[in-house]
């Protein structure tokens, strides 16, 4: 296909159905384009309608609307007293899902029925059709909808916190391809980060997670399908046991600062204890902390475990982020239940709970919105410490333990309703495309494809999730004890660069990768990204067969202190060109 006809600037047939949300617009990279294929799927619905004019229209149309017009031949949208005068992100999918809808239950209904008129709302519209078969799709879209939208108020239990989570986006994903691929089709959520959309995904298809990052798959892993609320508890309780014996055979300077530290949780802060906090926080024998006086023992039992990860007793989280994104009797607390769970005999059972481990974990960190890049507590700042005392030890109250129990049993009563387990795929992404491709004979495959929005380096935020599942007590610098670009827990992403044609270059790469192999694609995308889409489709547009553009509003909070701002999110569904078999 020529690149020219992928896209289509704004004609005034395109500015009627842009208005009504029957399509999607974006900004290109010079005009503001559509999809062509979008374009003439509507013009060929109002060709059809022009053609059969309805001339029994619904009875309640009493004066009718000078705003409706008819789609297809059975399909009438027009403005709705009763509808909501605004639409949000999921109605503005629907809507642009409805011409595809007509056309594919167009025939469906029966000439005796052409009198007998249903009606949906969407949004600020009603769509009234003879077409029965169209309405009940619609109301089958929004039943599952509703049933997503109450999943999120346990959204607590299902994932850690994550930049660029599709938890709220993801139903209006699932509903894209529910419309575009069919139920035998394999979905490969491609970088999976929170796991969220795979979560979705696996209700309804058969779903491979895969990323960079391992703790992404596990994420991914326990919002599927595959446990149940009685394994998971006799399993919670039997990590606790083992948890509660490692714990009390931490060595004595541990248990000896947690002490300290329970005796700060139990006083005012007064001046005078403002000023020991300091000084006990500032000298905390920890891995990288500069501030603290040398303890060769410390740094004797962390040699060791570098050659052996496995020795014990687990000591990472207590030597390297107790007193930094963690209390003391967290991080001993973390270090407890990661021994534990490495003890389950059950390799599925183990890949759950230290799912359910990284949850709880990143759900406990005191720092800025559950990321890891800058420490909210720097213990060199005393006048930060000053500031954040009364909050920080208000946070370590939080028990580890007990959101761990919690979480594990959540995830799992939640599973039992989902039929579908996610299979784990390794990243990164060039990996997890080679492993496809040898599964290409179980069905039809489908990538999501969730890239980087930004160059922003994300293995940078989550390496202490990174770090707990390799659980390998790396070399680390800087105040958040990260590990260095490129090493092992730390994963150097393509993505992460300083100009947008080697962007764009890396987006067209994966994405014709998957062409090439005959996958369809859904690749999600964002206005405030670093590239355009018709920028980067252009360049592999002779492996296009069809482009749909969907887009819905939504309000993006980047980290730090940047405010929150309105952005569109877009999913674009690639289909690849036509083959001769």
């Amino acid at each position: 296909m020529k690149s020219e006809k992928l896209f289509s600037p704004l004609d005034q047939h395109a500015r009627s159905w842009l208005k009504h949300g029957l399509i999607s617009s974006f900004n290109g990279s010079s005009e503001t384009l559509i999809s062509t294929c979008q374009h003439n799927r509507v013009g060929y619905l109002s060709n059809v309608a022009e053609l059969n004019p309805i001339k029994n229209p619904s009875p309640t149309y009493l004066f009718p609307s000078g705003d409706e017009f008819q789609l297809g031949r059975q399909t009438i949208i027009s403005g709705c007293v009763a509808a909501s005068p605004t639409v949000d992100g999921i109605d503005e999918v629907l809507l642009q899902l409805i011409p595809i809808w007509i056309q594919q239950y167009e025939n469906t209904a029966s000439e005796a029925s052409r009198s007998d008129w249903e009606r949906a709302v969407i949004g600020p519209l009603e769509v009234g059709s003879t077409n029965h078969a169209l309405i009940e799709r619609i109301e089958l879209a929004r039943t599952r909808i509703r049933e997503m939208e109450d999943l999120r108020t346990t959204q607590f239990s299902r994932s850690a916190y994550y930049m660029g989570s599709k938890s709220a986006l993801a139903p209006a994903l699932s509903e894209i391809l529910q419309t575009l691929v069919t139920p035998d089709t394999l979905i490969l959520d491609l970088m999976t980060g929170s796991g969220s959309a795979a979560g979705v995904f696996s209700r309804s298809w058969k779903t491979l997670a895969s990323d960079a990052q391992h703790f992404s798959t596990l994420l991914a892993k326990v919002q599927g399908g595959g446990m149940d609320a009685s394994t998971a508890e006799k399993c919670a309780e039997e990590v606790l046991k083992n948890a509660r014996i490692h714990y009390d055979a931490l060595p004595s300077y541990i248990h000896d600062q947690i002490k300290i530290e329970n005796d700060f949780l139990t006083r005012d802060l007064t001046p005078h204890t403002i000023a020991e906090l300091k000084a006990w926080l500032s000298e905390y024998p920890r891995v990288n902390n500069p501030t603290a006086p040398k303890k060769d023992d410390l740094m004797g039992l962390v040699v060791e475990r570098r050659i052996k990860f496995s020795s014990e007793p687990y000591l990472l989280f207590s030597a390297y982020y107790a007193n930094l994104f963690y209390g003391v009797r967290q991080a001993a607390e973390i270090d407890s239940l990661r021994f534990a769970v490495e003890q389950l005999l059950d390799e599925e059972v183990r890949q759950w709970a230290l799912g359910a481990l990284i949850c709880a974990v990143s759900s406990c960190a005191y720092s800025y919105g559950g990321h890891f890049a800058q420490p909210k507590l720097d213990v060199s700042n005393g006048e930060r410490i000053e500031l954040l005392a009364k909050e920080m030890l208000s946070n370590r109250g939080l028990s580890v333990s007990h959101e761990f129990f919690v979480r594990f049993c959540a995830l799992a009563t939640e599973s039992e309703k989902i039929p579908y387990s996610i299979e784990q795929i390794k990243g990164p992404w060039e990996a997890a495309i080679d492993v496809m491709t040898s599964r290409s004979k179980d069905g039809p495959i489908c990538v999501y494809f969730d890239p980087p929005y930004t160059r922003d380096e994300y293995s940078r935020y989550y390496h202490v999730l990174e770090t707990l599942v390799r659980y390998d007590y790396p070399d680390v610098s800087g105040k958040p004890s990260i590990p260095k670009r490129g090493a092992s827990g730390r994963y150097a992403s393509g993505f992460s660069t300083r100009t947008n044609q080697q962007i764009e270059l890396l987006l067209a790469q994966v994405l014709e990768q998957c062409l090439d192999r005959n996958w369809t694609c859904l690749w999600s995308y964002s206005s405030s990204a670093a590239a355009t889409i018709d920028s980067v489709l252009n360049r592999i547009a002779e492996k296009i067969g069809s482009v749909d553009i969907f887009s819905m509003d939504h309000i993006y909070k980047a980290q730090g202190k940047h405010k929150s701002k309105p952005v569109k999110e877009y999913a674009i569904f690639i289909r690849p060109i036509a083959r001769h078999q």
